[in-house]
C-alpha cells in the first residue's frame, strides 16, 4: 500500500509491497518510467533491472549487490550509502546521481555515462572497472580506487582530492586540470596518462614529467 511521507512528492512503500512490485516489474521487463522519491532500504540483491528507467528515485542505503543495471537510466536518483558491490552498470546513465559513501567495489561501470552533477564523494570503487569511463568534472573526493581500472578514463577537471588510488590502473587516462591534492597514487600505473595542469599539493606517489607541468 502507498503511504505519503512528509509531503505529496515523497512516497514510501512497505517492504513487502515494494519488494514484490520491484521484482515483478523487473521480471516483466516493464520497470520503465518509475519516477518519484521511494524508500527502498532493503535487499534487492541480484535483481535484474537491465534497461530500466529509474529517474529521480530515492535509494538511500539500498542493497543492490550484484544487481544487473546494464543500460539502466538512473539519472537524478539518490543512492547514498547504497551497496552496489559487484553490480553491473555498463552503459548506464548516471547523470546527476548522488553516490556519496556508496559501495561500488568490483562493480562494472564500463561505458557508463556520468556528469558534472554526479557525486561520488567518499565512494568505494575498490577493484571496480571504469575503463574508458567519462568522469569529466565529477566530484570523486575522498573516494577509494584501490586496484580499480581507470585506463583511458576521462577525468578532466575531476575532483580527486584525498582519493586513494593505490595500485589503480590509469594508463592512458586524461587527468588534465584535475584536483589531485593529497591523493595517493602509490603503485598506480600512470603510463601515458595526461597530467597537464593538475593540482598536486601533498599528492603521494605521483611523478610528473616536465612536459606535463
Amino acid at each position: 500500500m502507498w503511504r505519503p511521507v512528509e509531503n505529496r512528492q515523497h512516497w514510501r512503500l512497505s517492504e513487502d509491497t515494494g519488494d514484490l512490485l520491484f521484482r515483478a516489474l523487473a521480471r516483466q521487463g516493464s520497470a520503465h518510467g518509475i519516477r518519484g522519491r521511494l524508500d527502498f532500504c532493503y535487499s534487492w540483491s541480484g535483481v535484474d533491472l537491465k534497461g530500466a528507467t529509474l529517474n529521480d528515485v530515492y535509494l538511500f542505503g539500498a542493497n543492490l549487490r550484484c544487481a544487473n543495471l546494464q543500460s539502466a537510466d538512473l539519472s537524478g536518483s539518490r543512492l547514498q550509502a547504497a551497496d552496489l558491490r559487484g553490480a553491473i552498470l555498463r552503459d548506464a546513465h548516471l547523470e546527476d546521481v548522488v553516490f556519496t559513501h556508496a559501495n561500488l567495489e568490483d562493480a562494472d561501470l564500463r561505458g557508463a555515462v556520468h556528469g558534472k552533477g554526479t557525486y561520488y564523494i567518499g565512494t568505494n570503487f575498490t577493484g571496480a572497472n571504469l575503463c574508458e569511463g567519462y568522469l569529466m568534472g565529477c566530484n570523486l573526493a575522498h573516494s577509494t580506487f584501490r586496484g580499480a581500472d581507470l585506463s583511458k578514463a576521462t577525468l578532466v577537471g575531476a575532483n580527486l582530492e584525498r582519493a586513494d588510488l593505490r595500485n589503480a590502473q590509469l594508463e592512458g587516462a586524461d587527468l588534465k586540470g584535475a584536483n589531485l591534492s593529497a591523493a595517493d597514487f602509490t603503485g598506480a600505473n600512470l603510463k601515458k596518462a595526461n597530467l597537464k595542469g593538475v593540482k598536486r599539493n601533498k599528492t603521494k606517489g605521483l611523478r610528473i614529467k616536465a612536459q606535463d607541468q
